[in-house]
């Protein structure tokens, strides 16, 4: 059960300029949703932020509004909303090799570890190279 010290605690992480930051408060939310629409708001303004970060283990990288649109799919079930949670046009994550391949495929020198990760992950993004979908949760 969070207390309204958790609650604040978590809007000021889900508000970190830090993306590594913001992704772990999401992680924690999806196998523990709070069941308070209090958070709500904050984790449809996520929905847009497109920064790319990690967002799991084994290694997986992509946008934050994809662990964001899971985050609030399931505040919503908690909440007893109804309502999807609609993503479009969102790469979906790739794993350290996927994200290698192609980046090699494409000619895109990566600088290694997590921040070479995430350059390439961003260049590939912007050049239209990732695959996207439409979620809906």
């Amino acid at each position: 059960m969070y207390t309204d010290d958790d609650l604040e605690q978590v809007l000021r992480d889900l508000a970190s300029d830090v993306p590594r930051e913001r992704v772990l408060t999401l992680q924690v939310l999806v196998y523990e949703p709070t069941g308070t629409e209090r958070l709500l708001p904050r984790l449809r303004e996520l929905l847009d932020d497109r920064t790319p970060a990690l967002l799991g283990l084994p290694y997986l990288y992509g946008e934050v509004r994809w662990i964001a649109a899971h985050t609030l799919a399931k505040e919503y079930r908690a909440c007893g909303i109804g309502e999807r949670v609609v993503v479009a046009d969102i790469p979906y994550p790739l794993g350290v090799n996927a994200l290698g391949a192609l980046a090699e495929a494409h000619h895109i020198v990566t600088r290694g570890g997590h921040e070479g990760c995430l350059a390439a992950f961003a260049e590939l993004r912007a050049r239209g190279l990732l695959e996207v979908t439409t979620l809906s949760l």
